[in-house]
């Protein structure tokens, strides 16, 4: 029957997905780590990947059938032939151009298309070689600049010229002529890493407590916060962590290891952890309960953090952090964490008067970072403004720790991307969406906004063509998700085709295609995304300008900035030229100031 078509093409890629989730790792495993085979293709990566892809194209016609008429000998034969499949669209939502369900069409259903889609896969892969340099240690600032916003700034424009400034504080605000608007992620970082000991273990571990307090402490990394608000009950919490040890499982029990405040619980054991060689050493992910705290004066989330962790200054720096590192590694704009709402109303003059009621607002969980949105650190009070109010937008992406996790694979995208939660106040996408009306270059700092709105961009796709649903009986209209590679289908489909960057933010605050209604300003759309960016295929929708820090080989952000300069090429030179003329590298390290190639 055609109402079973839907979720029949769903489980059909799902299965596909499955088999090469069961297998690919266990054939992996069986596979030498020295040997002939060494340098061609794992067969169960290539198996998980051919299952990815099926689930793609599955999902993407799963959704587009729900409340459409199609004829079930015409999917069969378009299955068999290689044609295409014309869907009507839904009446709730734009439809799509006649060549855009064609391209659509063909790229899911495409006999053809799928034979030849292996090859074109070979073809399309991204070697992280061609996107890594060698970084001489002397390079990577352990200290920031002093004071705030002395740094170095490199500008490269749309055609390519290169050009040096001594200080970013009196070179970025000349920089922006009225046409600009500028658009800052304002996530402050919470003292994310606890040092942990052995308490008591599963059955399956054999430790005695003399050992345990003779254990040396270990790294206890909260990997994300970005659904948990510091303001919330202690006891009972729950994290996701990287505990700094291979092995460990469900029930094993640590305390935390400078004044035993407080006792951890592994509630599940996720699998490993797994860094390079330069790094500290694997560990395990997994999501941890705290079930006992001691001290009295610790009562939420947020005391155990500020009496017992520390600021998550990078390992590369090869140092404890410091009391500097406080103030140093937030930004000077960086939102309180009850107050977010109250900063987009003082921040701009004439801005409307916000409250703290209405769906989400700053009564919700409002998490925190557990790294830097680095490129932010060279802003100063002074400079901001001389970019004035009028002329800026806020936003939270709350950084987790897989953001700047080494991409170990060969292939880019064998590497997992981690969700990480943004929220966004309905107020600043309407000035957003108002600067790109009146022609304004949007100017991004960070990678972390990047990925923020253009992760938007995509979901206002979505919803113009009514590919959205709610993930989740809870989920409501403003709850948004973007996948990994979801923009992929949206893209080369021709889904997007005719969506301007404007149209797709203003659809998830202005139209009431879902039904949830306009948002009024002070309601906020939350979601999170796994977006990864890669060059080659990834095309810019919102971002203009980019201000970023200089990034890690071997890393997703080393492949973000060679997506916007178009190619890793140009970045290798750009950094080779920078490492030459003194800059430097990383969190703590100088500047650039990117612009969309033409």
């Amino acid at each position: 029957p055609s109402s079973d078509w839907p979720a029949s093409i769903q489980t059909i890629g799902l299965d596909g997905a499955f088999i090469g989730l069961a297998l690919g790792p266990s054939l992996d495993a069986q596979q030498p780590e020295n040997g002939p085979d060494r340098t061609s293709p794992r067969l169960g990566t290539m198996i998980l990947r051919m299952g990815c892809r099926q689930a793609r194209r599955a999902l993407l016609l799963g959704r587009a059938l729900p409340g459409r008429a199609a004829d079930a000998g015409a999917v069969g034969a378009v299955v068999r032939s290689g044609g295409s499949l014309s869907l009507p669209a839904a009446p709730s939502s734009r439809p799509l151009s006649a060549r855009s369900a064609g391209v659509l069409s063909r790229r899911s259903f495409s006999a053809e298309a799928t034979a030849a889609g292996d090859d074109d896969d070979d073809r399309r892969t991204v070697r992280m070689a061609d996107y890594t340099y060698d970084l001489d240690p002397s390079c990577i600032a352990v200290y920031p600049a002093s004071p705030r916003g002395s740094s170095k700034l490199l500008q490269v424009d749309a055609d390519g010229t290169v050009t040096h400034h001594p200080r970013f504080d009196e070179a970025f605000p000349g920089l922006m002529a009225d046409n600009s608007h500028v658009v800052f992620n304002e996530s402050r970082v919470l003292n994310a890493r606890l040092s942990v000991r052995s308490s008591s273990s599963s059955s399956s571990s054999s430790s005695s407590s003399s050992s345990s307090t003779a254990e040396e402490p270990m790294e206890m990394m909260i990997l994300d916060a970005g659904d948990i608000g510091p303001h919330v009950p202690c006891v009972g919490s729950e994290l996701k962590v990287m505990l700094r040890r291979v092995g460990v499982n469900a029930g094993d029990t640590f305390d935390e290891a400078t004044a035993g405040s407080a006792t951890f619980e592994v509630v599940r054991s996720m699998g490993l952890w797994e860094e390079d060689e330069k790094s500290q050493g694997n560990g395990t992910e997994c999501v941890v309960r705290v079930v006992q705290s001691r001290d009295p004066s610790v009562l939420t989330l947020g005391d155990l953090l500020d009496v017992c962790g520390t600021v998550p200054i990078p390992p590369y720096f090869n140092r404890d952090a410091e009391e500097s590192d406080a103030e140093r590694y937030n930004n000077v704009y960086a939102a309180d964490h009850n107050s977010s709402n109250e900063n987009s109303a003082e921040r701009h003059d004439g801005g409307a008067e916000t409250t703290t009621t209405g769906a989400g607002a700053a009564s919700a969980p409002d998490g925190g970072s557990v790294a830097a949105p680095t490129a932010g650190l060279h802003f100063t009070d002074a400079v901001l403004r001389q970019i004035g109010s009028s002329n800026a937008s806020y936003l939270s992406l709350h950084v987790g720790a897989g953001t700047f996790k080494p991409v170990v694979a060969e292939d880019a995208r064998d590497h997992v991307m981690h969700a990480e939660r943004f929220r966004v106040n309905a107020m600043e996408i309407r000035r957003i969406v108002r600067a790109m009306e009146e022609g304004k270059e949007i100017v991004v700092v960070g990678t972390t906004s990047s990925r923020t709105l253009e992760s938007l961009y995509w979901c206002g796709v979505r919803k113009i063509r009514g590919l959205d649903r709610a993930e989740g009986s809870n989920a409501g209209p403003s709850v948004l998700r973007l996948g990994q590679e979801e923009w992929i289908p949206l893209l080369e489909g021709g889904v997007s085709e005719g969506i301007s960057a404007a149209e797709a933010l203003s659809s998830l605050v202005d139209d009431d295609v879902d039904g949830g209604g306009k948002k009024s300003d002070d309601e906020f759309l939350e979601g999170s995304t796994s977006l990864m960016i890669v060059p080659g295929r990834y095309r810019f929708q919102v971002v203009d300008r980019l201000v970023t820090n200089f990034h890690a080989p071997d890393s997703t952000l080393m492949l973000l900035v060679s997506a916007f300069l178009g190619s890793g090429h140009k970045v290798r030179s750009v950094y080779e030229e920078a490492a030459e003329r003194g800059y430097k590298f990383l969190s703590y390290g100088d500047a650039c100031v990117f612009s969309r190639p033409r």
